[in-house]
């Protein structure tokens, strides 16, 4: 089971043996039925409507033709009822539901070997969730975004591109975070696009946030495996990161990004 189901931070008067019991009752049937997910994703119990999109979205993961006569009706419930059902609430456990909700969109564009059924999604749900009032919601929601891009590089636009980049003047660190990973995902495929967030990019690197320097070392480790050049006039700070940051992770991390853009 996801931990995010278990995740106080959504879900305040959680009872684990009772959400155990549901997850069981609901992935049982979902994975038997498919069809049921839609039954599941109607209820007003936030906790059902998280394990169904978890198990439905595992049914993508075991086997995509299990989904294959539902998934445009499932994506369809998506854009027109519960993501905009849910984006209009503002209680904690709405938003944690959300922002799962939104995350696993992201992970479906990767596991999909037709992504193209998400499009819909792009432009009428998840860009809009970018202007959501949560910083949890809009870092969910960019996370998302680069998945699907990552998935999807023929539909990142000019538009898109500007979007993203705005983000990255963010005050907030779960923001920044999340739009520098998500930066690196659609500068893994699409390096000419993804270089053009480079020099916002590198004035994160020394950000006293280690979750953010961490996502902005993973994107020049992706872009300098695409496009090495691009990254070159990041090498000293970036040598400077892998000496002696405080975090072991970001060092680590900054080194491979020196042995990408060196090579």
């Amino acid at each position: 089971m996801s931990r995010s189901l278990f995740d106080r931070r959504h879900f305040k008067s959680l009872n684990i043996s009772e959400v155990f019991l549901r997850f069981e009752e609901v992935t049982g049937r979902i994975s038997t039925d498919p069809n049921a997910v839609f039954d599941y994703l109607r209820e007003e119990d936030l906790t059902t409507r998280i394990i169904a999109c978890e198990a439905y979205v595992g049914l993508i993961s075991i086997n995509e033709s299990l989904v294959r006569g539902s998934l445009a009706d499932f994506i369809e419930l998506l854009k027109t009822e519960l993501l905009p059902d849910l984006a209009t609430r503002r209680d904690s456990e709405s938003i944690g539901a959300l922002s799962r909700i939104v995350f696993l969109i992201g992970d479906s564009a990767m596991m999909l070997s037709n992504p193209s059924s998400l499009i819909g999604l792009l432009d009428s749900s998840l860009l809009k969730l970018i202007e959501h009032p949560s910083a949890r919601v809009v870092s969910a929601a960019v996370c998302a975004l680069g998945k699907v891009f990552r998935a999807m590089p023929e539909e990142f636009s000019e538009n898109h591109a500007l979007r993203l980049l705005s983000l990255l003047k963010s005050k907030d660190t779960a923001i920044l975070s999340a739009a520098a990973s998500a930066w690196g995902e659609i500068s893994s495929v699409n390096p000419k696009a993804g270089s053009k967030a480079a020099s916002r990019i590198f004035m994160l690197l020394q950000n006293p946030n280690s979750d953010v320097r961490n996502q902005a070392v993973g994107y020049f480790f992706s872009l300098g495996r695409r496009t090495p050049v691009e990254c070159a006039f990041a090498l000293p700070v970036l040598r400077e990161i892998r000496a002696s940051d405080a975090d072991k992770m970001v060092r680590e991390r900054a080194w491979a990004a020196v042995q990408a853009i060196s090579r």
